[in-house]
């Protein structure tokens, strides 16, 4: 139904969250550190799924599912 969702302060349930949004099809992006120095955006993998970050936040993309007009 949505073509991008994000989730904030998604560290306390990330391995929940990546599960039931990859299962949806999305492709998955993590934010780490948000508007501080040591801000990062990375593709969303598995090695990522441990990490806890400060203000962190996945973001969901899904590609080709737009609806016409």
């Amino acid at each position: 139904m949505f073509e991008a969702i994000v989730v904030l302060k998604a560290s306390e349930n990330l391995g929940e969250v990546v599960r039931l949004l990859r299962e949806a099809g999305f492709t998955l992006f993590y934010a780490r550190r948000c508007f501080m120095g040591e801000e990062e955006i990375l593709r969303l993998g598995d090695d990522v799924v441990d990490r806890r970050d400060y203000f962190s936040m996945v973001i969901a993309l899904r590609r080709g599912k737009r609806k016409p007009g």
